[in-house]
C-alpha cells in the first residue's frame, strides 16, 4: 500500500482494514474503498490496470458483490481534473463487478498527495 492509501486508512480508523493484493476476490467486506494512482495524463496505475482486468475475467466477484450488496468508492490520487482513469475502475465495479456507489455523484474523491486525504469529507 502506498502513502495515499495508508493516509485514508488512518482517516477511517477502526473502519478500515488492508485486503492483500493477491486476496481481493474473496475479500468479504461489503465496502470498499480504492485507492487509483493516476499519471498525469490522467490515465490509471498499471495495477488499477490489473485489477480491472481481474474484476472483469471473475466469475463469482459480481454476483457475490450483489449478493452482499457491495458498495464502493473510489479515492483519486492525481491532479484535479486528470483522474479519468479513476473513472474506469469505478465504472469496471459499477457495470461488471455488482457494486453500487457508496457515495452519491461525483463519488470519486481527488487528492494531489497522501496529506490531502484526512479533509476528505468522506472520511469521517
Amino acid at each position: 500500500a502506498g502513502p495515499a492509501a495508508d493516509a485514508l486508512r488512518e482517516a477511517l480508523g477502526a473502519h478500515a482494514r488492508e485486503c492483500a493484493d493477491d486476496d481481493w476476490e474473496a475479500s468479504r467486506v461489503n465496502h470498499l474503498c480504492l485507492v487509483v494512482e493516476c499519471g498525469p495524463t490522467g490515465a490509471c496505475c498499471e495495477a488499477a490496470e490489473k485489477f480491472m482486468r481481474e474484476v472483469r475475467r471473475s466469475d463469482g466477484y459480481s454476483v457475490y458483490s450483489e449478493i452482499i450488496r457491495r458498495r464502493v468508492a473510489v479515492l483519486a490520487l492525481g491532479r484535479p481534473g486528470a483522474v479519468a482513469g479513476a473513472g474506469k475502475v469505478e465504472e469496471a465495479l459499477l457495470k461488471r463487478g455488482g457494486c453500487t456507489r457508496l457515495l452519491p455523484p461525483p463519488s470519486i474523491g481527488t487528492v494531489e498527495s497522501a496529506s490531502g486525504v484526512a479533509a476528505l469529507p468522506w472520511t469521517r
